[in-house]
């Protein structure tokens, strides 16, 4: 694999525009959504859009028996990618005219470039990680790989775009999900939507029983605890979004299972990951990607406390 130089990132990064919504162009059905979002979301903030498509040669695309020149592969995807980032900026230009739009292609991990580029990007915005051979040479191999680490928030689009619901916040009290409640409240503040959390509990101990059993002593004790740390964490928020209704869900149950079952008819699912560097940053939580990998509505994940 070829890594670019420090020159060749910073090379990279110069070329996008400082706060904008940068998007992961890779060609297929569901950019139209990734960049519809984009659009609105530039609409609603006044940041451009910046759109980046990657060519990944490293990554595997024919098969064993196949056989093209690598210089005829190569010239063949690169016309192809200009041709999508032209058409994926006449999408953004019809859907919000009037909206800066700059392109960019590069060459190497898309995963790597787009890292680089939230350092100056205010959203990245993806399409689903379910991803085929020939995606993977547009825009790399899925979205779990830059979830984990970007310095700004990552919006990842699927196939389904509500234009109705809550906004919906995974929340557990954590530096993340203190961040992803922030960015939840301005999101809603822009779609005229309400803000709902959800936190789930799965075992807790009160006074040496285990509260399993609604309505008992315990496990009303337990929501009150919860209820209580909920209201806590939005009293600042809902200082600075007089506008935004809150509202707030507290389970007993799996993380994953509650919180995807609760998004099912949101606008969008916002949660805070506790990825942390190198490794751990890469896979950035179970629950984290058994969520993405599940919830059809767009996913806006935060892995670091936002200033």
């Amino acid at each position: 694999m070829t890594t670019p130089s420090n020159a060749e990132v910073q090379s990279l990064v110069d070329e996008v525009p400082a706060g904008a919504i940068v998007v992961g162009v890779a060609g297929r059905a569901e950019d139209d959504n990734t960049l519809r979002w984009a659009a609105d979301r530039a609409r609603a903030t006044g940041a451009p859009v910046h759109l980046l498509s990657t060519l990944d040669f490293d990554a595997p695309l024919i098969g064993p028996t196949d056989f093209v020149p690598v210089e005829d592969l190569q010239r063949a995807l690169s016309v192809d990618v200009n041709r999508i980032l032209r058409e994926a900026a006449a999408t953004v230009a019809e859907r919000e005219p009037g909206i800066a739009v700059t392109q960019q292609s590069a060459t190497g991990s898309a995963a790597r470039a787009l890292l680089a580029a939230s350092a100056r990007a205010r959203e990245v915005v993806l399409g689903s990680a379910r991803v085929g051979r020939l995606e993977r040479i547009l825009l790399g191999s899925t979205s779990t790989g830059v979830v984990g680490l970007a310095s700004c928030p990552v919006v990842v689009v699927g196939g389904s775009l509500p234009d109705q619901g809550d906004v919906v916040v995974g929340f557990d009290g954590s530096a993340p999900a203190q961040a992803a409640l922030s960015y939840a409240a301005e999101l809603a503040e822009t779609v005229g939507a309400g803000v709902r959390t959800v936190t789930v509990w799965n075992l807790e101990v009160v006074d040496g029983v285990v509260a399993t059993t609604p309505g008992s002593p315990q496990y009303d004790q337990v929501l009150r605890r919860y209820q209580e740390r909920v209201d806590e964490a939005l009293a600042p928020v809902r200082e600075r979004h007089t506008g935004v209704s809150f509202s707030t869900t507290i389970r007993q149950g799996g993380a994953a299972r509650v919180v995807a079952e609760e998004a099912a008819s949101a606008r969008i699912l916002v949660i805070g990951s506790r990825g942390r560097g190198g490794v751990v940053g890469m896979l950035f939580g179970s629950v984290s990607r058994k969520l993405l990998n599940s919830v059809t509505v767009p996913v806006a994940v935060l892995n670091r406390a936002q200033d």
